[in-house]
């Protein structure tokens, strides 16, 4: 919510020019670009194993199965969970463009220090 937040009311504010295309140029730079992109998206997903260890540790009657409970709390914390990110990366992307750092906080201390001097 803060690198939203953040990044939003930095866009509003900065009316300089922001190049919003491709980061690379070359054909190895945009596979990485894109492979490094699909790891961070693996990385967002990564909780799964944590809510199998939760599942495993609960009491689970046989009449009701904590197994129900727990598919109806994945179902809805990974359908909320692209809007968060997509969020930030939007917001990212429209107040820094394409040189925003893999993590929008680490732009917005960057900017917040040059802006500052």
């Amino acid at each position: 919510m803060i690198s939203f937040v953040a990044s939003t009311i930095r866009s509003a504010h900065h009316h300089q020019h922001v190049n919003h295309g491709v980061r690379s140029h070359s054909t190895p730079g945009k596979v990485f670009d894109m492979l490094n992109g699909f790891g961070t998206v693996a990385f967002a997903f990564a909780g799964h194993s944590v809510a199998l260890e939760i599942q495993a540790t609960n009491p689970s009657p046989p009449e009701k199965p904590s197994k129900v409970a727990m598919w109806k709390g994945v179902v809805v914390a990974y359908t909320i969970m692209p809007f968060c990110y997509l969020a930030v990366a939007i917001s990212g992307l429209w107040a820094f463009g394409n040189v925003v750092e893999d993590d929008v906080l680490i732009s917005l201390e960057k900017n917040c220090y040059i802006n500052s001097n």
